[in-house]
């Protein structure tokens, strides 16, 4: 048996209340909209629900799952991505649930997997990106992000203004990316002909 005391199952209610209003604003739902999708007599119930007064029954909470497109385990608050997995990669790579999605394979609403060959093309993309020449590549793409911009003072007395650096590395981005093309369209350099 469990021995929940009152206050955590009164802060899990409100918390789970919550991620249900949460994501019915996502789907921007009324309350009786919400009510109505999931065959509630009245917004009354699921008010009560959202303010944490009352939990909704497993029945419930499964049609909500299937509308919001989540595992139980989101509803209920054991984890904070919408599924198991995400939150599992999310903890090991800090990768957001929308990346992580962009990187999985996408579910329809009613979560049938669709694998299509864009979606494919798009992973080995992002391992070749990764891999590629030691990471060289997600390296420059950080800096052009993140990078301060700075002017950089040369040796000679020249400066570099930030527009100048961000330029100079999207052409250094850019030849690793022909780089990469010209290895995966089999270049001479990798013994391929």
């Amino acid at each position: 048996m469990y021995n929940i005391s009152y206050e955590t199952y009164e802060r899990r209610s409100q918390e789970i209340g919550e991620r249900i209003r949460t994501e019915r604003k996502k789907l921007d739902l009324t309350q009786d909209g919400l009510a109505e999708k999931i065959d509630i007599g009245s917004r009354q119930t699921i008010a009560q629900w959202e303010n944490g007064v009352a939990l909704p029954p497993l029945s419930k909470l499964l049609c909500m799952c299937d509308l919001f497109g989540c595992e139980i385990g989101y509803l209920l608050c054991d984890y904070d991505c919408k599924t198991r997995t995400a939150t599992d990669i999310q903890k090991e790579t800090g990768l957001s649930e929308a990346a992580i999605a962009r990187i999985g394979s996408s579910t329809s609403g009613s979560g049938v997997r669709l694998y299509t060959k864009q979606r494919d093309l798009e992973r080995k993309a992002l391992n070749y990106v990764i891999e590629f020449n030691g990471g060289d590549m997600l390296e420059l793409i950080a800096n052009y992000l993140f990078k301060e911009e700075k002017p950089v003072e040369l040796e000679d007395g020249r400066v570099l203004t930030p527009e100048t650096i961000a330029t100079s590395n999207l052409l250094e981005l850019s030849g690793e990316m022909q780089a990469l093309r010209k290895k995966l369209r089999g270049g001479a350099e990798n013994g391929q002909h």
